[in-house]
This record gives C-alpha cells, sequence and structure tokens, in this order.
C-alpha cells in the first residue's frame, strides 16, 4: 500500500470513529526493522497490544504478464511480502505478548494472517487454462514425515496436533502422494 493510501485509510477511519482511534505508521513488511517499529507504536499508542492482523499481501503479477515471463526479482518481492511479511509480524507481535501480563480470560493475544497459496494457484490456473497447463494445491495438515518425527515422539505434542486435525489423526504422506498423482493425472482435468 502506498503512504498516500494508507494516510488515506486512516484519515477515514478517525472520520468515522474520532481522532486517536488509530495511527499511521509507514512500514515496508520485507524490513524487520519496519515490522519492528510498527508493532511498538502500535503497543505504545494503544498501551498494549492484543491483536495482530497480517494483511499485506500482492499477487505475483498483473493481467498482461504471465507467471513464465516475470523476472525473479519481481518474484522474491512477492514471495517476500506475502511469507516473510507474515514471519515478521508474528514475530514482533508474538514477543509483545509475551513481555506482558496475560488478560482477564489467560489470552496474551491473536493473530490473524490473511494468506493463501490458493490465490497463486488460482491465478497460474485460470491464466495457463487455456494452454492446457494444469495447476493445482495439495495443503496438508500435520503428515507423518521426517519432519514431523520430534513431534509424534512426544505424547503432549503428538495429542495436541492430532487433535487439531479434523480425523483426530497423523496425515499419511502416501496419501498426498496418491492425491498429487490424481492432480497430476488426467483424472483431474
Amino acid at each position: 500500500m502506498s503512504e498516500e493510501a494508507g494516510q488515506s485509510t486512516h484519515n477515514l477511519i478517525c472520520q468515522l470513529y474520532g481522532p486517536g482511534k488509530v495511527i499511521f505508521v509507514k512500514c515496508d513488511v520485507t524490513l524487520s526493522s519496519h515490522v519492528e517499529d510498527a508493532v511498538k507504536a502500535a503497543a505504545s499508542a494503544g498501551g498494549r497490544l492484543d491483536i495482530m492482523v497480517n494483511n499485506a499481501g500482492l499477487g505475483p503479477g498483473d493481467k498482461d504478464t504471465p507467471i513464465h515471463l516475470f523476472s525473479e526479482q519481481r518474484w522474491d518481492h512477492c514471495i517476500n511480502v506475502n511469507l516473510k511479511g507474515i514471519f515478521l509480524g508474528c514475530k514482533y507481535a508474538i514477543a509483545q505478548f509475551l513481555r506482558r501480563e496475560p488478560l482477564d480470560a489467560g489470552h496474551r493475544g491473536w493473530i490473524v494472517n490473511m494468506a493463501s497459496i490458493k490465490g497463486y494457484v488460482c491465478i497460474m490456473a485460470v491464466e495457463y487454462a487455456k494452454e492446457r497447463i494444469h495447476c493445482n494445491a495439495l495443503c496438508p495438515g500435520f503428515t507423518a514425515t521426517v519432519l514431523m518425527k520430534t513431534h509424534m515422539a512426544h505424547d503432549q505434542m503428538s495429542a495436541l496436533m492430532r487433535a487439531a486435525t479434523p480425523w483426530g489423526t497423523w496425515g499419511d504422506a502416501r496419501d498426498m502422494a496418491k492425491r498429487a498423482g490424481v492432480l497430476a493425472s488426467d483424472d483431474a482435468a
């Protein structure tokens, strides 16, 4: 968002809810120091930080430039805004949450990440459909892999992670491979 658009949003919120309800902080979410300063400014202005919404995001391109013609720099910028920005927002918000006592109900804070690999996949799927190039996404939950071995071996952690899944079990990498096989076949057409 441009600084001008940010100021416009700030002014609109002030008009709707009165002055002193919002602050504007210029922030490049790809820069650690900017995100840290923005979080500190919000915590200072409000006396504490309770909610962090990581909402900065951009698509990889425009309707006139197909993905295979993007420069690597353009792609890197998109990834930095959409992924690194969320990481930095979470990092500094969590640090603020941990610096203070919980609220009466025991909560320390809430983070909402507005992110979607689906958006990228949809853009590519629509853009390249006329070329008969299929783009899909598999978004597995907690899957029993070498990367999750430590969590799986810890009884409490494993139980918490399994409880967070619809079936209450670890996903099986073989199931993911089967789904990938279907998505990469004529059956997905």
